[in-house]
């Protein structure tokens, strides 16, 4: 499948993005507005629905745009019925005339991965520019880090200098499958039973996440559960083994670090970093101020500084403070700490009721959705 049919906005990614993202952040608008001038040739490649294009069309700017979605030119349509828009695919597009300023805003070169096809995009937008012009746009990505830029917050999810943000976000049930492996009588049928709801979930969460039956970018959280059990099998082996403590050192961070390679490359739920959340649980285990401390300390920052990126702000006192949404996971650790390690209900309804909430509620939520696309 062609890098250009991945990316292709249908009708329900167009309802969604709409949903989602109807108008342009003010500070990116602001940016772009920044580098057009007035009788100016500008175009829009990848204009999709028209956030940005239809804010310049207003300001009086001569503006153009180009997009692959028909649905996402059609919503275009309705907001401005004037506005200069064909169909085509960005390696294709041709016209005759050139442009003074292009524009690609919201990371939106980052869809395309493979080499040739960027290459490509940028010989296209070199074709279209006229002599001295000016091509701006933004590159989203987890390598794009520069540590030493206060303004610029890299981890799992990125901000540029400009403030724009990737985000990864979600919830956390790392420390009930470290309790789980601890407390289970039969590691090999938890495992059987995580990998037969994972199998199930995926359905529900590639709808939910990718608007299709079939989403192979992002896996659900189970299968990160199953890679860190996996892991912590193997670091007990390695314990148990006779081997001298320097080698058993060197195993374990060896597995530690397959964990959080295999979450990374098969894409699952909060990628390696969710595999080293449960290893966190598993081993600061006890109930010693160290191991609160510890806990503290290692997931403070995985969901500060490797999961951070969503930011919401909270005035005190006329003081602006900058909270990362993902730290409000540091919360459940005083209620986690105060589990007394009893076994609770454990009907097997209720067991397997459990299980059944996570794709139910994702199958649920993503009803809804439908609904509210039909609704509306």
């Amino acid at each position: 499948m062609s890098e250009l049919k991945q990316n292709y906005y249908g009708s329900l990614c167009t309802e969604m993005y709409e949903i989602l993202h109807e108008q342009a952040p003010q500070d990116e608008l602001n940016f772009y507005l920044s580098h057009a001038e007035k009788g100016k040739k500008i175009l829009e490649p990848l204009c999709g629905s028209g956030r940005f294009l239809v804010p310049f069309l207003k300001r009086g700017f001569d503006i153009s745009g180009m997009d692959l979605s028909g649905e996402m030119l059609a919503k275009l349509k309705q907001k401005a019925p004037d506005a200069k828009a064909i169909q085509a695919d960005i390696i294709d597009y041709a016209v005759q005339e050139q442009f003074d300023y292009i524009f690609i805003p919201s990371g939106s070169v980052s869809l395309f991965t493979d080499m040739g096809m960027c290459q490509g995009i940028l010989q296209k937008m070199k074709e279209l520019l006229a002599p001295g012009g000016k091509f701006v746009f933004a590159v989203d990505t987890v390598f794009d880090r520069c540590e030493e830029d206060s303004d610029y917050k890299v981890n799992v999810s990125v901000k540029t200098k400009e403030g724009y943000d990737l985000i990864l976000k979600g919830k956390n049930h790392a420390f009930l499958i470290a309790e789980g492996y601890f407390r289970t009588r039969n590691v090999k049928k938890y495992m059987g039973r995580l990998f037969v709801f994972a199998l199930i979930s995926e359905i529900p969460f590639n709808l939910m996440t990718g608007g299709g039956w079939f989403y192979p970018y992002h896996q659900n959280v189970l299968w990160t559960f199953l890679i860190a059990i996996v892991c912590m099998i193997g670091i007990d082996k390695a314990k148990a083994s006779g081997r001298n403590i320097a080698v058993k050192i060197i195993w374990i961070l060896l597995i530690v670090f397959g964990g959080w390679l295999a979450g990374t490359i098969t894409f699952v739920d909060y990628y390696g970093f969710g595999v080293l959340t449960v290893l966190t649980f598993y081993a600061f285990h006890g109930k010693r101020w160290w191991d609160y401390f510890a806990q503290i300390i290692i997931l403070y920052y995985i969901n500060v500084e490797l999961l951070g990126g969503l930011y919401f702000e909270v005035n005190i006192f006329g003081v602006t403070l900058e909270i990362v949404q993902q730290g409000l996971a540091l919360l459940a650790l005083p209620i986690i700490w105060l589990y007394n390690g009893e076994r609770g209900y454990h009907k097997k309804w209720w067991q397997y009721f459990c299980y059944a909430f996570y794709p139910l509620h994702m199958l649920v939520l993503y009803l809804v959705f439908l609904l509210y696309v039909t609704l509306h």
